[in-house]
């Protein structure tokens, strides 16, 4: 994702709808873009520099709501795996 590996965490969190809800790993589920472009800056200041993202699912939960299901792996800046999940 270049908008990630360029530091730009409001055009990653542009990917979302403005009433989101963001599932970090670890984290308690946050309301909001706001909650997913620091979510994101969070992990890049931690050293995971670049990201891959595959969606294996998207679909309606019902009414207005959608959900996305895949994986997600992060790089350092030498290529090393640095997180990995689901």
């Amino acid at each position: 994702m270049a908008c990630y590996a360029a530091g730009d965490f409001i055009g990653v969190s542009n990917f979302y709808t403005e009433d989101c809800r963001f599932m970090a790993p670890g984290s308690p589920l946050v309301p909001g873009r706001t909650a997913v472009a620091k979510g994101f800056q969070s992990w890049f200041e931690a050293g995971l520099k670049t990201i891959k993202l595959v969606e294996e699912e998207i679909g309606e939960a019902g009414g207005d709501v959608i959900y996305s299901r895949g994986e997600y792996r992060f790089y350092t800046a030498d290529g090393k795996e640095g997180e990995a999940g689901k």
